[in-house]
């Protein structure tokens, strides 16, 4: 589902593959896939959109894209 990455600094984006006139959808879905396993990421068009804390360590990081990719899966 996902069409491009973005970032800048510590700030990114992950570019959705939108549902045919339906452009928000997807990544509503996926926003609310990772806020059931306890993770708020804000979306907006067909991106999600990223600004971890600029204090995260490592193994934050990591379980902070592995509920993304949980619940790019499940979509």
């Amino acid at each position: 589902h996902v069409l491009d990455v973005r970032n800048f600094g510590f700030a990114g984006a992950l570019q959705l593959a939108p549902y045919p006139g339906e452009p928000a959808r997807r990544p509503y879905e996926i926003a609310m896939a990772c806020w059931q396993r306890g993770l708020y990421v804000r979306y907006g068009g067909d991106t999600l959109q990223f600004g971890p804390a600029f204090v995260m360590e490592r193994e934050q990081i990591s379980e902070m894209f592995g509920i993304v990719s949980e619940a790019l899966r499940a979509a």
